[in-house]
């Protein structure tokens, strides 16, 4: 190349060096830059199936006021403002039957539907105290007191509650509803109860008996001293949620009329020689077929593996199934209250930038790894009117080598601190011992505070590409790309541009 005279030549060479000089230390210092990746700050980023990746969780058991069956997930709740709002948390998978609830916390409006009257509103409804008449003429005890009254048995879940008092040996209360008349396939109907057993003493005989017009009858037995495995034994001692769900044509006809049960014409009960309160959800005597109540899995071949699942039809007390879902074919759009779920609160499903963090720096004196990891989450159980919580614990698996923890440490009642700005770290680290251990890290969670985690350890290159979902983010620097690959260089653009505009203008001298 002619650049036409000695002193022009040796001005470019001399800018030819200092460029080289600028770009080999500007060089390094990219180079080592470039060597440690970008922070991430998205949970939703994360890859928690990667060896490097902890994620620990509050397993816990959570108590809600109501759920709307078919239109929540598990994780839904209702909020102080009324809104509904989602957890972050998922159902327990090592729980075969995480949802447990009591059949008369359902709010189901086809508990109050009978007698169906006609094909409109109803008319009539075996669950108003008022429609139902009372015989304390067989009371012989001074001052007894026999009532039908109206109550509920969960918020807005509508009964109908029988109450004695001070009943003694030989007297005997009646309350009967005759607002209806079944005059076909009797047999062929289902006898449904559901009542809450409030007082039920060691000396009562009652039966809810459902009556002919000749005074034939199918009776269920409300006993302390019957067993409840009997078809015709509603309940034998107090609690809630007592179903039975019998078709009459297989209960044994009782009475003092023609022996055939025909013509239905109403429903007593019938309270003996002691004291009940029974409140009543579910009074029904023409449904020709059962409510289902969930289904619950079950070990069938005894191998410890809950493998079967069967439908349930008369629950007792508070009872565990699969699934809301497994309700819906009885009970869609219905509320049930004060239910309970098994659920976990994972690192995995927080969405808040705040609530996660890994940051990276030069491994040093680790000569196996190129990199430091310095991870914190954020976990919490929100606090709310209709929630109450169980059994929390801070849970996590030793993942790594014990070797490589450098530090794990945690912090209650955090707020909204960034990270690194929390002074109130507490050692948890002795616990990282063996490897594919679980370790309880904290037993003292607290709903509406915040818990902090922070993990460091060193991991390779490789490691670090799969933490996140889409993998491979080492290329992701802190330095930003675009434009003239000198552009990043300020003092390199400049020396560049002087060359440019020294060939452009002996270029045209020459022209």
């Amino acid at each position: 190349m002619n650049f036409g005279n000695s002193r022009f030549a040796s001005a470019f060479i001399a800018v030819l060096l200092v460029a080289s000089s600028i770009t080999g230390a500007a060089g390094v210092a990219l180079a080592q830059e470039a060597d440690v990746p970008s922070p991430i700050d998205d949970p939703t980023e994360l890859n928690y199936d990667a060896s490097t990746v902890h994620n620990p969780k509050i397993p816990v058991t959570v108590s809600k006021d109501v759920h709307h069956i078919g239109d929540w997930t598990p994780t839904q709740y209702e909020s102080d403002s009324g809104e509904a709002r989602t957890l972050n948390a998922s159902l327990n998978q090592s729980k075969a039957n995480p949802i447990a609830l009591v059949a008369t916390d359902i709010n189901a409006s086809d508990f109050g539907e009978f007698p169906r009257k006609n094909e409109g509103e109803n008319t009539a409804s075996a669950l108003d105290a008022s429609e139902w008449a009372t015989d304390s003429s067989g009371i012989a005890t001074t001052g007894a007191t026999f009532s039908v009254e109206d109550a509920t048995t969960a918020p807005g879940v509508n009964a109908v509650r029988v109450n004695t008092s001070s009943l003694s040996s030989g007297d005997t209360g009646i309350a009967t509803y005759s607002n209806f008349s079944i005059t076909s396939d009797e047999a062929k109907r289902f006898a449904q109860f559901g009542v809450d057993i409030n007082t039920l003493d060691s000396g009562t005989h009652a039966e809810v008996r459902v009556v002919d017009e000749d005074g034939d009858y199918k009776a269920f037995v409300i006993d302390p001293n019957n067993a409840t495995a009997d078809a015709d034994v509603i309940a034998n001692s107090t609690g809630d949620g007592y179903v039975t769900q019998q078709q009459m044509g297989g209960i044994t006809t009782e009475g003092t009329g023609d022996g055939t049960f025909n013509n239905i014409q109403s429903v007593e009960v019938r309270v003996t020689d002691g004291d009940l309160d029974a409140s009543f959800s579910l009074i029904n005597a023409e449904k020709m077929g059962q409510y289902t109540f969930g289904e619950q899995a079950y070990d069938e071949d005894g191998d410890g593996e809950k493998d079967e699942t069967r439908t349930l039809y008369e629950p007792n007390g508070q009872y565990r199934i699969t699934s809301y879902e497994s309700l819906q074919s009885s009970f869609s759009g219905a509320e049930v209250h004060n239910t309970e779920q098994s659920l976990q609160f994972h690192a995995s499903n927080l969405t808040q930038e705040m609530d996660a963090q890994v940051e990276f720096s030069s491994a040093g004196d680790f000569p196996d790894f190129e990199l430091i990891a310095d991870v914190y989450y954020r976990l919490q159980l929100p606090s709310a009117y209709d929630l109450s919580y169980q059994n929390a614990e801070l849970t996590d698996t030793v993942d790594l080598p014990s070797g490589r923890y450098q530090s794990v440490e945690v912090a209650e009642g955090v707020g909204d601190t960034g990270f690194q700005n929390i002074s109130s770290w507490t050692s948890v680290k002795s616990k990282y011992g063996t490897q594919g251990a679980d370790v309880t890290l904290d037993s003292t969670i607290q709903p509406g505070q915040q818990i902090a985690i922070h993990y460091q350890y060193p991991i390779t290159s490789a490691e670090q590409g799969d933490m996140t979902s889409q993998g491979g983010v080492a290329g992701q620097f802190r330095k930003g790309g675009g434009g003239n690959w000198a552009s990043g260089i300020p003092i390199l653009g400049t020396l560049v541009s002087i060359v440019g505009a020294i060939f452009g203008g002996k270029w045209l001298m020459n022209r």
